[in-house]
């Protein structure tokens, strides 16, 4: 069944007003193999959130953890 419900709730009124801070976080993880070197790893996506008009970006430490390389989409 269609949700027919269309009042605007607070949650509703978050969600759209925070929905274009968030951003995506794809990176390049590698790490140590048993011979001590570095291998990669595989690729990580993840999520942010801009916090200012200047485009800094706060996220989870798991996110760039071990991460070489990095790129945001917005």
């Amino acid at each position: 069944k269609p949700i027919t419900d269309t009042r605007n709730t607070y949650v509703v009124q978050a969600a759209k007003e925070s929905g274009p801070a968030v951003v995506g976080i794809t990176t390049q993880v590698f790490q140590k193999d048993i011979f001590n070197r570095t291998i990669y790893a595989g690729e990580g996506v993840r999520s942010g959130v801009l916090i200012d008009n200047d485009g800094h970006i706060i996220t989870n430490k798991h996110v760039v953890a071990g991460a070489r390389n990095g790129e945001v989409t917005v």
